[in-house]
């Protein structure tokens, strides 16, 4: 297990499909918020694989890391610097909608 850990890319291409060594991990749109700023954000369906990408030992860079990869605001992928520097009621919106059913 620790081997296969190792040898996994943690290299983002564009969403919705993102690969980690040779198995790709496709996701589809789940829906659109407006950010306060008044941009659109279009955030994908959250996949294991997202899960695994976005690992960190700090929780709310955990949770930035999980945002760039699911987000895309105004059709344009998303940093981690992005997230960091959204408006904490945008963040909030964003983790809840991702997290709905």
């Amino acid at each position: 297990m620790k081997n296969f850990i190792e040898k996994l890319g943690f290299q983002l291409k564009q969403l919705p499909t993102e690969k980690i060594n040779d198995f790709e991990i496709r996701s589809e749109r789940k829906g659109e918020l407006v950010l306060n700023d008044g941009r659109f954000a279009t955030v994908f369906k959250l996949k294991v694989g997202h899960l695994l990408l976005s690992q960190d030992m700090n929780d709310l860079l955990r949770m930035c890391k999980l945002l760039s990869i699911t987000v895309r605001i105004d059709g344009e992928p998303v940093t981690v610097e992005d997230v960091l520097n959204l408006d904490i009621e945008d963040f909030n919106n964003l983790m809840a909608f991702l997290n709905k059913k």
